[in-house]
């Protein structure tokens, strides 16, 4: 899963500043690409449980009538 988050990893490595500066971008990236994941599955989760809670208002209105 992680792998389709962040994409494949790149065998070329340059060297000095330019390895902490790239190290820093893909960490960036990286961090974007998780936290817009995460964010969708709070919304999914928020959907799933408002219609649980819509879900079980229905049954219980059910049984008592």
């Amino acid at each position: 899963m992680f792998s389709f988050i962040f994409g494949p990893k790149t065998q070329s490595k340059p060297s000095g500043r330019s390895l902490h500066a790239k190290d820093e971008e893909t960490d960036a990236y990286e961090f974007a690409s998780v936290d817009a994941a995460l964010h969708s599955l709070e919304e999914g989760l928020e959907s799933l449980f408002r219609q649980l809670i819509k879900t079980r208002v229905s049954l219980l209105n059910i049984l008592n009538h």
